[in-house]
């Protein structure tokens, strides 16, 4: 990608700290002159005060006048980059409205420097001190009109537009039921049937509700969705062990993609994954709903979860940096269970007595966690 690195003048024109000291020689020629034209700025400002006051302004008007000459010289410079900028753009084929901000953002800098020079040039060589007065206000009032803005940033490393996330001491998991009520996290999809090929539903509470055989934003009943269940024989047993078996699971909170993304891409957190099951039980006909609770996992089951830590406390720390609710459980003087908030799925199944083998009618919610997994991790090979 290419892009100019001088903005016109109007993108130098902040005010600077007192003591900054910038050299033309230690710095490319467009962040000299942005320096030059703060500097200017400030002995204007210096000079039409003097003059308010009826003080001599001599000192001012012999700096000014080094300053111009320096402007000319850096003026140069930048006027040469930007010709060079414009020619790579030219021999890039560059689409044409690049090149015209290009083009527009050179003029406007040629404008404007022109006219300070001009008003430098008149302060410096002129005698009438009406029009030295006039001159000092008209350039002071014309820099202090430009937008504000810094040519170039100063770099912190610890603000950063994208860095690693860090853990929230404060998100504790939920553990009651008004605080889950007020969370939102609910199952709201919108009414929308699908095939039920003959299974019924009017024996188990709950399970004819249409909602839960429905689309959402995060459940989706596209035609890959539908494909998927039918490779899978619409089988509930089939459908579980398949999302369970084939999806990576990340240490986020929230719904971050809906059920088509993570069947793409064969990763999601909790809500992701169980989204996607959602959404194929509802495609073979089996309803299926969110739940959105509290578990507590064995700190050594949840550090192979995590990814393999060898300490707890890393293994906490990565997950909460993702967003998730968590907290460890103390015992003995160590971190023996984390309490975690977490979203998983129940299905209406025909479990008794074929556990879900004969779907015929629907008599058990059946929890259903695609997310929770433990791994055996390999050494690597030498």
């Amino acid at each position: 990608m290419v892009a100019p690195v001088y903005q016109p003048v109007s993108a130098a024109t902040d005010p600077v700290a007192p003591d900054e000291d910038v050299h033309e020689w230690d710095v490319p020629p467009g962040q000299a002159l942005s320096h030059s034209v703060r500097k200017a700025k400030g002995l204007l400002e210096k000079a039409d005060q003097g003059l308010r006051r009826g003080e001599a302004i001599s000192a001012e008007r012999q700096e000014l006048a080094e300053l111009r000459r320096v402007v000319a010289t850096l003026d140069a410079e930048v006027r040469a980059e930007f010709e060079r900028t414009g020619l790579l753009l030219a021999e890039r084929e560059v689409p044409a409205s690049i090149k015209a901000r290009h083009d527009e953002t050179f003029a406007r800098y040629r404008e404007e420097v022109q006219a300070l020079l001009a008003d430098l040039a008149s302060i410096e060589t002129e005698t009438d001190e009406e029009l030295v007065t006039s001159t000092i206000e008209r350039a002071f009032e014309r820099l202090s009109q430009q937008k504000h803005r810094p040519s170039q940033q100063p770099f912190d490393p610890n603000q950063l537009p994208h860095e690693a996330q860090r853990p929230a001491v404060d998100n504790h998991p939920r553990t009651t039921r008004e605080e889950f009520l007020g969370a939102g996290l609910l199952d709201t999809p919108l009414v929308q049937l699908a095939a039920i090929e003959g299974y019924r539903l009017d024996g188990l509470p709950g399970a004819d509700d249409p909602a839960y055989l429905g689309e959402s934003t995060e459940v989706r009943l596209s035609p890959e969705v539908h494909a998927k269940a039918a490779k899978l024989n619409h089988d509930p047993v089939e459908i579980y062990h398949w999302v369970r078996n084939q999806v990576e699971w990340l240490p986020t909170w929230g719904a971050v993609q809906d059920a088509d993304l993570t069947l793409s891409a064969r990763r999601g957190n909790a809500m992701d994954t169980a989204s996607l099951l959602i959404s194929l039980l509802r495609a073979s006909g089996i309803p299926a709903r969110y739940v959105h609770g509290t578990i507590e996992v064995p700190e050594e089951a949840f550090r192979n979860w995590a990814g393999g830590f060898e300490h707890i406390e890393e293994a906490m720390n990565y997950a909460a940096s993702g967003g998730i609710p968590l907290t460890g459980l103390i015992e003995g003087g160590s971190i023996a269970h984390v309490r975690m908030e977490h979203v998983w799925v129940e299905a209406a199944v025909d479990f008794l007595p074929s556990r879900g083998a004969v779907m015929r009618e629907a008599d058990t919610w059946l929890p259903l966690d695609p997310s929770f997994k433990q791994y055996e991790f390999l050494s690597a090979l030498d």
